[in-house]
């Protein structure tokens, strides 16, 4: 048999079929309707889904790029923040759908309760799934779907979960920003805090050696020589004028003494105190210029502020000095004039007193001058120690303002919702139709397996088959030659069932089939696509096959609707009772069907 069918064509192999195309057909169908019967009881299930999108201000994100919350934290964060068991934990209990789970009397969760909330937890993150459509620097597009058996549940969970993740994350983007701003608020404060006692450490360690902080060295070495070089010729001076003086007293010595108590004479002149005081303003003035001028000193700066102080001290005293002054007082007996001697010994005298004063005011310059030049070294690297120090905090200062800068602007486009802007552009729709299983699903298993079958069962027939049809398979089956072939002979009993089976029993069986067929096919159509329709075709079926609003009717132009009469008001019907809640599974309340039909007419109705 098996090298017989190894010799058969594609078109034996149709003969075959067609020979027994009634077994063909009706297996085929069997299992048409058989299987469109048992599609019904495949579970159905509704999917929904809910689009958001994040959008981002592209000068806020250029601000705030690097600061808590970016955009690739975000993304990275999304899947988990939006169906990780938190988060869908959150949305079951925002739905109540936990409140008929075993509860304590503390109101809390039995252990049973807590094991079937994870149950149902689990279940429902399995069911969830999040795509990213649309991905760019500026703009995220994110759909999030839930399939289920409960169309009204489809719906919420999606909306509940996006809901919950925007209010989620603008609130923890807010927290952690704040947190981060108190941080480097700290960081800034305690970095401003060392900037300001590094400055007064400056500000003293400048006031405690005013008038001994130069900018360089050369300077002290010239005022040193500058001061050196008066001092000697002061000296000079004054010995000079003390060597006078000496002979100017011999002479006078030698002269007639006066007895008188009055003095003889009184020498009047310019007054030298006067003279010294305008020298020292003088002196500190270029020393302030030269501070202001060559060391570019500010006011604030301890040794212009001491040199201030000095000048107007010295104002002061000027003031209060008189012009004039007693140079010298002749006493004597007689009444006999001073001459010349007398005169220029009190000149002497006051040269002398002059020059010693102004050593007395040069030489504490000098000493101050040469400690000066011999600490410099030392006193000039701890200033410039103190200066680097003070120069590095300040940088670090702006190191640390400058991150602070960045999350309050963040933080202020965050709050304005111009950073990190969630909104849902698509809400979850109402589900009325099932997205699984799918109908071209079922008619394709019905149509492909149906043939499946047939052809099955009449391959099965045909190598059962012992029957000899053709002398062929006389030959080959008996090995004896034909000779002659006579027709078969049709007794008038055997051909009435004959045509009985082909006039009445045949054409009833092929239109019980097409109906099976039929009906199965709408039952599963209505059921995958239009459920309203269903629940009134299982109510009415006759009703339903009949009902007018299953013809195709075309709709009415709109010249025809205009020139229509307008039909009276109708009275206002009745309000209806408010439906049931429709259980858990089922389609939608209000009875609407997804497809609008065609209204029934009314034999009644008078135009």
């Amino acid at each position: 048999m098996a090298k017989d069918i190894e010799k058969r064509t594609p078109r034996d192999l149709l003969r075959i079929v067609f020979r027994r195309r009634a077994l063909f057909l009706v297996g085929a169908s069997v299992f048409a309707v058989g299987w469109l019967v048992a599609a019904r009881a495949l579970p159905v299930q509704y999917t929904a889904t809910t689009v958001f999108e994040r959008r981002s201000d592209e000068a806020s994100q250029e601000q705030s790029k690097n600061s808590p919350g970016a955009v690739e934290a975000l993304r990275l964060a999304m899947p988990y923040d939006l169906k990780g068991y938190d988060a869908v934990a959150q949305a079951a209990e925002n739905l109540d759908l936990t409140r008929g789970l075993p509860h304590d009397k503390q109101g809390e969760l039995t252990p049973a309760g807590k094991a079937r909330k994870q149950e149902l937890v689990l279940r429902l993150m399995k069911a969830v799934s999040v795509t990213t459509d649309v991905k760019t620097e500026q703009v995220d597009r994110v759909s999030v779907s839930f399939t289920d058996a409960d169309p009204r549940l489809v719906q919420q969970l999606p909306d509940r979960l996006v809901r919950n993740y925007m209010n989620f994350i603008s609130n923890d983007i807010v927290k952690r920003l704040t947190e981060s701003r108190e941080f480097h608020a700290r960081q800034a404060q305690e970095s401003r805090g060392r900037k300001q006692q590094l400055t007064a450490d400056l500000i003293d360690f400048e006031t405690k050696h005013a008038g001994m902080m130069p900018d360089d060295p050369g300077a002290i070495k010239e005022q040193l020589d500058k001061i050196t070089t008066d001092i000697e010729a002061i000296r000079r001076q004054q010995t000079e004028a003390t060597e006078n003086a000496a002979k100017l007293k011999e002479m006078v010595a030698a002269r007639k003494p006066n007895d008188s108590e009055e003095p003889l004479q009184v020498v009047k002149g310019p007054n030298p105190e006067l003279q010294r005081l305008k020298e020292q303003r003088d002196q500190a003035q270029e020393q302030l210029d030269s501070a202001k001028t060559l060391s570019h000193m500010t006011e604030k700066h301890p040794m212009v502020a001491t040199l201030r102080a000095k000048i107007a001290d010295l104002e002061a005293r000027i003031k209060e000095t008189p012009e004039e002054a007693v140079l010298h007082t002749v006493y004597g007996q007689g009444t006999t004039a001073p001459d010349g001697l007398d005169i220029q010994l009190a000149s002497e005298e006051s040269t002398v007193k002059v020059m010693k004063d102004e050593l007395e005011r040069l030489l504490p310059r000098q000493a101050q001058l040469q400690k000066q030049m011999a600490n410099f070294g030392p006193v000039r690297q701890e200033y410039l120690k103190l200066r680097a120090d003070l120069m590095e905090q300040e940088a670090e200062m702006k190191r640390r303002e400058a991150p602070l800068l960045e999350v309050e602007t963040a933080l202020a486009a965050e709050v304005a919702q111009r950073r990190t802007r969630l909104a849902a552009i698509q809400l979850a729709l109402p589900q009325y139709k099932p997205s699984d299983p799918k109908l071209h699903y079922i008619l394709g298993v019905a149509l492909v397996g149906g043939l499946a079958f047939g052809g099955g069962l009449v391959f099965l027939s045909n190598v059962m088959d012992r029957a000899v049809r053709t002398t062929e398979d006389a030959v080959e089956g008996f090995g004896l030659p034909i000779f002659g072939v006579i027709d078969e002979i049709v007794t008038p009993q055997e051909r009435f069932k004959r045509r009985l089976l082909r006039w009445t029993i045949g054409p009833v069986l092929s239109v019980v089939i097409l109906i099976a067929l039929g009906l199965s096919s709408l039952s599963v159509v209505l059921w995958l696509q239009y459920p309203d329709e269903l629940e009134k075709w299982k109510a009415h079926p006759v009703s339903f096959l009949l009902s007018p609003a299953l013809t195709m009717e075309q709709p009415p132009k709109p010249e025809e609707v205009k020139k229509a009469p307008e039909a009276p008001a109708a009275p206002a019907p009745e309000p209806a009772a408010p439906a049931a809640e429709t259980p858990a599974g089922s389609n939608p309340a209000n009875g609407a069907s997804p497809v609008p039909l065609a209204p029934q007419r009314s034999t009644n109705a008078k135009p």
